[in-house]
């Protein structure tokens, strides 16, 4: 399967891979991401219902509101009781000890200020209690002990106006109304500054311009237990709202009342003796909407612990789901690269090495496959046959060459000592002879012997002519048939020079068939020198898909590393919320200590305070879980870092490797441009060569001509015989220049 695989097509299933591998992550960081944004959902609803301002600004206006100091302190003075005295104080207390946790918040300048205006409210409430208890003895009417004792609380309302704006700012949402911000609201509108505040004033006073405020505060509290009912509640809240609803119409009826038997002149303890409400229902049903808003708390905390382990397990399913391909990924492209392409390169670079130390006899390994490399190899095959074709036509050129120049030689040699024999035979000289040693069949050796015949004739000739001159008419026969003899060996000379001619031919034949081979072999080297750079294209894209692997596995070690970062971004929540566990754990130990201080009466806030105690311990023991389960994440995260950086060195050594064959790939490509121009210098000299031979074979033409011609004389010779006897004394004198 691997044999048959192409570079290009591993690159494409490395790639595809890749992009799973990217799809899990993205996919696993948007589900941690949902998760994520859940939890900080979770959180800040967590905050805004549980904040420590929020809290405590809660029990101070408890304290301090309905069914708190203000609360007893006017029923005090409209009904003389010691026991509102007793209540008064313990609220004071408690106003004082929300106070001094307030203050370990970190404060800003103007909640210090209002603070400070409290605890001077306080004090002056207290005094006036005092003052009140010393002049109740004294039995002075409510209206004058009010009037003794009144206190402007216009400065204390507006240092509670700043805590809870600066309660609602804390939480960063002004538009968010949560059960925690109502239950503040309710207690502004019916305690301290609202409702009953001002109904205790007007059953006191008489002012009617106290009417309105009163009317005002009882429509806000109605809407804001409105509003918390649209929040969602269960069935206990359903009633405690019902019951606190019945509270407010109880006062809204008394106020009726008490307006009429103002008109009456009805004043202080009569009218609040007439209108007297029950206010149990609503404090206890303020209780119930607390201990749900707790309850409530508890279970978005149990949320928030849901979806941190939701979260773990399945940062901790996407780690090892990412470090399983990572981990087969790296080995599949180790495997690809060490099978497909550093084994392979090195087989072909030791068969070019070999090559280039013109070891023919080389083997060239993955000939004939159809991937990148079997076409190089294929490539350098037929190059090696190329080599091999040309030496082989080198040593054939070689031999013709030789066979050419011995021939030429003989040639040479043969025809100097033909002319030499003709010019003395031109000269007169009949005794020379042409010695050209060879085959029979040798055209050059025909011609000599041929030469040498005619020679051999023409000294018969003279012979004869010179035995004519002294007879001739009884020797015209001899002398006619001599020139017949001179005829037919003329005519034999001739076929002598056409066979010459032939032969000349058939080198000139030889000569252009050596040119087309030679011009074949030029072509093959320009091919071979094509194929090799074919070949470094080839490795030039090899380098390129492998540097496009080592990109894909650097953005897989980045994408691990903002993993990691998101690992550390929910450390950082756990420790937030270790520390929340750590301040729940404080303000349980203070409750305790205040609850038992109160005695009888904090049992019920005692029972709160554990409740806190035991979930701030069930955060701090999750918040423990979830800092081991992410330093478990950290480390498997450093250990795919180092894997993915050890995949990177593989894969840039595998490059190195690559362009290292690339080197020796252009080397090998030098070498075939040198045989290239090699084999055009060779198709030069062949042609310089053709061109002799052409020039020879039109030389030869020229003697087939003179031969020709000189048959054509020894004829008209043979037809003057007629006329020998008149030119026989001539022909004397001019025989008698031949030696013989």
């Amino acid at each position: 399967m691997f044999n048959s695989l192409k570079i290009k097509t591993a690159g494409t299933i490395f790639i595809v891979l890749l992009f799973l591998t990217g799809m899990v992550l993205i996919f696993s960081s948007l589900n941690i991401n949902n998760n994520i944004n859940a939890i900080s959902t979770s959180w800040n609803s967590f905050q805004k219902n549980y904040s420590a301002r929020g809290r405590l600004l809660n029990m101070l206006r408890s304290e301090m509101g309905f069914g708190g100091m203000i609360h007893q302190f006017k029923n005090y003075i409209l009904r003389r009781d010691l026991k509102y005295v007793v209540r008064a104080q313990a609220r004071m207390g408690g106003m004082l000890a929300s106070i001094r946790e307030y203050e370990t918040l970190d404060l800003n300048v103007q909640e210090m200020k209002a603070l400070g205006v409290i605890r001077e409210s306080i004090d002056a409430y207290s005094l006036a209690l005092k003052k009140a208890v010393e002049l109740s003895k004294n039995n002075i009417s409510s209206e004058k002990l009010d009037k003794i004792i009144k206190i402007d609380d216009s400065r204390t309302f507006r240092a509670l106006d700043v805590l809870l704006q600066a309660s609602v700012n804390h939480n960063s949402n002004k538009k968010v109304v949560n059960k925690t911000q109502l239950i503040t609201l309710l207690n502004v509108e019916l305690g301290y500054g609202g409702l009953i505040h001002e109904f205790k004033n007007y059953v006191l006073r008489g002012d009617q311009r106290q009417l309105p405020k009163v009317r005002k505060h009882l429509t806000q509290a109605r809407d804001i237990l409105f509003r918390y009912n649209k929040t969602g509640i269960n069935e206990n809240e359903t009633r405690a709202i019902s019951d606190i609803i019945s509270v407010i119409d109880a006062y809204k009826a008394g106020l009726v009342k008490a307006e009429d038997l103002t008109s009456k002149n009805i004043r202080g303890e009569k009218i609040d003796s007439l209108v007297k409400v029950n206010d149990a229902p609503a404090l206890e049903g303020i209780v119930t909407l607390k201990k749900a808003i707790v309850n409530y708390n508890k279970t978005e905390e149990e949320q928030v612990d849901r979806l941190l382990i939701s979260a773990s397990s399945l940062v901790s399913i996407s780690m090892w789901i990412t470090i399983t391909i990572i981990i087969f990924l790296v080995l599949l492209s180790m495997l690809l690269i060490h099978y497909k392409i550093v084994k392979p390169l090195y087989k072909m670079t030791r068969s070019m090495k070999s090559l280039a130390n013109n070891e023919l006899d080389t083997e060239i390994p993955d000939s004939g496959k159809s991937t990148e490399l079997g076409a190089m190899a294929t490539a350098l095959q037929v190059f090696k046959d190329n080599v091999i074709r040309a030496e082989k036509l080198a040593e054939e050129k070689q031999k013709e060459e030789r066979i050419k120049e011995e021939r030429q030689n003989f040639v040479e040699v043969s025809t100097g000592q033909l002319n030499k024999v003709i010019d003395a035979v031109a000269k007169g000289d009949l005794t020379q002879r042409a010695e050209i040693t060879g085959e029979d069949t040798d055209e050059l050796v025909q011609m000599g012997i041929n030469l040498n015949r005619m020679i051999e004739s023409l000294n018969d000739i003279t012979v004869e002519i010179n035995d004519a001159t002294a007879n001739t008419a009884s020797s015209l026969t001899e002398v006619q048939s001599a020139l017949t003899a001179q005829s037919s060996s003329a005519t034999e000379q001739a076929a002598a020079v056409s066979e010459t001619m032939s032969t000349l031919e058939e080198i000139k034949a030889t000569s252009n068939q050596t040119l087309d081979k030679v011009s074949s072999l030029g072509e093959i080297a320009e091919q071979s020198r094509k194929e090799s750079e074919h070949g470094l294209l080839i490795i030039d894209e090899t380098v390129s898909g492998m540097e496009l692997i080592n990109q894909k596995v650097e953005a897989i070690a980045a994408s691990i590393l903002e993993l990691s970062k998101k690992n550390q971004q929910i450390g950082e929540i756990t420790s937030v919320v270790e520390g929340l566990a750590h301040q729940s754990k404080m303000l349980a130990l203070n409750a305790s200590i205040e609850a038992a201080k109160a005695g009888e009466a904090g049992q019920g806030f005692a029972v709160v305070a554990e409740e806190i105690r035991n979930l701030a311990n069930q955060s701090t023991e999750s918040t423990a879980q979830v800092k081991a389960i992410l330093q478990d994440i950290q480390s498997f995260t450093e250990k795919t870092v180092m894997v993915t950086e050890e995949g990177t060195k593989q894969v840039s050594k595998g490059v190195v490797q690559v362009e290292s064959a690339g080197t020796t790939m252009a080397t090998l490509n030098e070498v075939v441009k040198q045989a290239s121009i090699s084999s055009q210098q060779i198709i030069a000299v062949v042609r310089q060569e053709a061109v002799g031979i052409n020039q020879i074979n039109i030389a030869m033409k020229d003697i087939s001509t003179s031969t020709n011609n000189m048959v054509s004389a020894v004829r008209q010779t043979e037809k003057a015989m007629v006329d020998l006897n008149d030119i026989a004394d001539a022909l004397k004198n001019k025989v008698s220049i031949y030696h013989i």
